[in-house]
């Protein structure tokens, strides 16, 4: 047959490319296909998201930016500099705390400093006795 799936009036064997599959394995691999397709658009969409938290260095010197969003959609975008956090950005969107953390790393970085993502980071703490 020149169809490239058919399914037998049986429904348990299906033609494709002239091959018969049993139907069950069809959809089997069909449905398997289209959850990697989803499961690499979401981790590629979290890849191209902005970061929230950025670590900076230069020697032993160390400077964060981070963007906190409330459920509302207000953000704050706060740098920390030598221990001393400082507000330098207050907003009802964060398109704008976004873009204020774009541009000081990217000042930072024009003057040598070394920048990452650091939004996955976790901390944790040792219980001593």
């Amino acid at each position: 047959m020149d169809a490239l799936l058919q399914i037998g009036s049986s429904l348990h064997w299906a033609v494709l490319s002239d091959k018969e599959v049993p139907v069950k394995t069809l959809i089997f691999w069909l449905v398997m296909g289209f959850s990697l397709c989803g499961f690499a658009q979401e981790s590629v969409g979290e890849a191209m998201k902005d970061p929230d938290y950025v670590m900076c260095k230069l020697g032993g010197a160390v400077r964060t930016i981070r963007v906190d969003v409330a459920k509302n959609g207000a953000c704050k975008a706060t740098y920390t500099k030598e221990g001393i956090d400082q507000v330098v950005a207050k907003s009802g969107t964060d398109d704008v705390c976004r873009t204020v953390m774009k541009n000081i790393k990217e000042n930072l970085s024009k003057a040598n400093w070394k920048c990452r993502d650091i939004s996955s980071a976790r901390v944790s703490s040792a219980l001593t006795e």
